[in-house]
């Protein structure tokens, strides 16, 4: 097919939705005639995507060089610790740590799910009332029920069953707080990649607290030590995120709204 018919049928197809477009009532951003006017030379043709990719590549590291960063990134590492932990200490060795009966603890990690799914809503509910002091909260409630799950959850084992689902929900937070996080920090503007830095410490998390809980359950025959680790490291995210208030706003990155793509044919 030679390029004006090519040309001819990108055109009918293109008048064509912009005729079932006006049906329903909408409008398109750049009209047929606009774009055909701006034919040019050969190749010049460019899509959204082909903008968004060229953008892509100019876009620079700032997050990179801002304490900003690392503050956030060690708390995500510290919370995806306890979150691998939890997954990795399996229903055996906790039920000979805790000295519960296997269907209690059955029970409350069947009742887990709901709050790590409930957590995502209630937190980012919480968090547009309550700002930036929701991740101290979060953590300082995660500790306290750390504590009295495998303290007072050995004692009365109803206690455990509904207290441990409480963990969870403060350790769920981690996918809606820390988004948040860093459009407040960082900006809009490319928050996917920004974010994706973030979500990469569940990752690491998942390498290096797997090995480490192993290794002080060869030693001391008992997840007790690492189960008052996750209370420690859940209060000193706690304090982070108060400390964190205090430093200076980076500059962020603010998002610039899309022009229509400039579209050439060839005719």
């Amino acid at each position: 097919m030679r390029d004006p018919d090519v040309a001819a049928l990108v055109r009918n197809i293109m008048i064509e939705v912009e005729a079932v477009a006006n049906k329903q009532g909408l409008e398109l951003p750049v009209s047929i005639d606009q774009r055909i006017a701006g034919a040019g030379k050969v190749g010049e043709h460019k899509t959204s995507m082909l903008q968004v990719l060229e953008a892509g590549r100019s876009m620079k590291l700032d997050m990179l060089r801002t304490q900003h960063f690392y503050v956030l990134f060690s708390m995500a590492l510290m919370n995806g610790h306890r979150g691998a932990d939890g997954d990795r200490a399996g229903a055996s060795p906790m039920t000979d740590t805790l000295k519960i009966g296997a269907a209690a603890l059955m029970l409350s990690l069947t009742l887990n799910p709901l709050g790590n799914g409930g957590a995502r809503i209630f937190w980012g509910w919480v968090t547009d009332h309550m700002g930036q002091r929701t991740m101290a909260t979060a953590f300082s409630l995660q500790s306290v029920f750390l504590m009295g799950a495998f303290t007072l959850g050995r004692l009365f084992t109803p206690f455990f069953v509904a207290t441990l689902p409480l963990v969870v929900l403060t350790w769920g937070e981690v996918y809606s707080l820390f988004l948040s996080a860093c459009v407040d920090w960082f900006g809009a503007r490319n928050v996917s990649s920004n974010y994706g830095f973030f979500f990469s410490a569940k990752g690491v998390a998942s390498i290096l607290a797997g090995g480490a809980a192993a290794k002080l359950y060869e030693i001391n025959g008992s997840w007790n030590y690492w189960f008052y680790v996750w209370a420690v490291l859940a209060l000193m995210n706690a304090g982070m995120a108060l400390g964190i208030r205090k430093m200076w706003l980076p500059k962020k990155q603010v998002a610039k709204p899309q022009q229509p793509a400039a579209a050439t044919y060839v005719s």
